[in-house]
């Protein structure tokens, strides 16, 4: 009778080549660095857009204080206090906004506006903020007091 042999357990190979890995990694850096500026773009725009959202929603605010307590409201768009964008109630400034980074007025915009307390504003008109790419957001301020956003 023959004895039987040991068996010999196979070798199988498992897991990732160093070239594998290495073309998985070139893969993911690509996609980074094209990611990367989409993203910033994207933040930029949204940054625009959410100050200016900011502004009008405290221009309607302004009008609705105006008309329930009877004084008028002086929106100041322009730097002073060291801050961007103020509200003054009599001689106190509040609602001190300043913009976030790459945010800022582009030229047009109205420099004041005075929520009335009959509701209306004076004078009417817009008020235009840009990111640093240029693109442009608008808010306009009807002489009814009606805040629009474009």
């Amino acid at each position: 009778m023959v004895s039987p042999q040991p068996r010999t357990p196979r070798r199988t190979d498992s897991g990732f080549s160093l070239m594998e890995l290495m073309i998985v990694l070139v893969i993911l850096g690509l996609l980074l660095a094209f990611s990367i500026p989409a993203y910033q773009s994207y933040l930029s725009s949204q940054r625009l857009r959410g100050t200016t959202q900011q502004l009008a929603s405290i221009a309607r605010l302004s009008r609705e204080r105006a008309m329930a307590l009877g004084v008028d409201q002086n929106l100041h768009y322009f730097l002073n206090y060291g801050v961007d964008f103020h509200v003054h109630v009599g001689a106190v400034p509040s609602y001190l906004v300043k913009f976030p980074p790459g945010v800022q007025y582009a030229t047009g915009s109205v420099i004041s506006i005075t929520m009335k307390k009959d509701g209306s504003a004076n004078p009417s008109g817009r008020v235009i903020l840009q990111n640093d790419k240029g693109i442009r957001d608008t808010m306009s301020v009807l002489s009814s007091g009606i805040v629009l956003l474009r």
